[in-house]
């Protein structure tokens, strides 16, 4: 039998990555491409620019295809996640409208000064998906844009039309979508829908992780170095693919992810409802169908890391070039000599967001 492969790609906040795998789970290369800094167009804003993340993926690929020594017709499939909470606007003709609004930016806090008070009768978090909702937002400031609004998308919802011309997105990818969370499905009732201000045809077609969403197009291919008619598979958030990949899917197992956002995941077979208001923890759609995810979180994590990199470390990266190293590899061997506690620093990240 030919040898075959998959593929992973992670579309996160800072970077993307792109992974090749054998069918015994082995990592056989990987290629990266960082993404340009979020624009802050005011204080508490944060956008991608346009074609970052697309960008991004492509540059990514031409990394990883760069080392792959294999037949690329060999990949059998491609997984793809992204990070959660970001949106995109897209119009009639499939060009975004906007810039894509990220996950870090807080301006959808600004709802409360025009929606309804909340009341005891709304389900916590329908209230919190009405609070949230990008698509709010738009109709109180942008009115014009938002009505030319023809698809409201997640990071993977976007990256996928790009990817094989549909607009499918996975349910495990649910931070800010009108998703039940208890039963795996959209909300059957309306009046979510009304309360975020979307219609339920502005949505991605939602499909459970490890269904096909669609097959690479040729001029995804030209531009990525996928093979043509390869299937792109639903897979989950970004940090449950995480949870996934560490072995952790069985009730009660735990980890503890580190990225722009960290925080520790519990694997859970029953839902475990959560109250946005009172937040301890944030319940997510696992990568295992029928399963889910209890994640409390700092939105500051290894951007803390990326942060001191670019604004404290000059010089370092020099030191780190001379020795064949990453800029991270070289803070980790220097970390190694300071004794657990880091000599009583604290580290309070107060421009963080709860």
């Amino acid at each position: 039998m030919d040898k075959k492969y998959v593929v992973g790609i992670d579309s996160g906040t800072q970077s993307t990555r792109v992974i090749i795998f054998d069918t015994r789970g082995q990592k056989v290369c990987m290629g990266t491409a960082a993404h340009p800094p979020l624009i802050a167009e005011k204080a508490g804003y944060a956008v991608h620019d346009y074609g970052d993340l697309w960008n991004g993926l492509c540059h990514a690929c031409d990394d990883l295809f760069s080392k792959f020594k294999g037949d690329v017709h060999e990949i059998a499939a491609i997984g793809l996640s992204g990070q959660r909470g970001t949106t995109f606007f897209v119009g009639e003709d499939n060009r975004q409208l906007c810039r894509p609004i990220s996950w870090m930016d807080l301006r959808w806090r600004e709802n409360a000064d025009h929606l309804p008070p909340s009341t005891e009768e709304m389900d916590p978090w329908c209230d919190y998906l009405r609070n949230y909702s990008r698509m709010n937002w738009m109709k109180t400031n942008s009115p014009e844009l938002a009505g030319k609004i023809h698809k409201y998308l997640t990071a993977p919802g976007y990256m996928g039309y790009q990817l094989f011309g549909g607009y499918v997105d996975t349910l495990a990818n649910n931070l800010g979508m009108p998703v039940d969370r208890e039963h795996w499905e959209l909300y059957k009732d309306d009046e979510v829908f009304e309360k975020m201000g979307l219609k339920r045809s502005q949505l991605a077609r939602f499909v459970e992780p490890g269904q096909v969403m669609g097959h690479v197009t040729a001029e995804a291919a030209a531009l990525t170095g996928f093979p043509e008619g390869c299937p792109v598979v639903a897979c989950a958030g970004d940090k449950q693919c995480e949870v996934l990949g560490s072995g952790s899917i069985s009730d009660g197992q735990a980890y503890i992810t580190l990225g722009t956002l960290s925080g520790l995941d519990i694997v859970g077979e029953k839902y475990i409802p959560d109250a946005y208001k009172k937040l301890k923890h944030r319940t997510y759609l696992a990568s295992v169908p029928g399963t889910w995810h209890a994640e409390a979180a700092i939105s500051k994590g290894f951007w803390l890391v990326s942060w001191f990199r670019d604004n404290l470390a000059e010089g370092l990266d020099a030191k780190a070039e001379k020795l064949g190293m990453t800029i991270e590899a070289y803070l980790d061997r220097e970390a190694e000599s300071i004794p657990a506690g880091s000599e009583g620093l604290v580290t309070i990240p107060d421009w963080k967001s709860n």
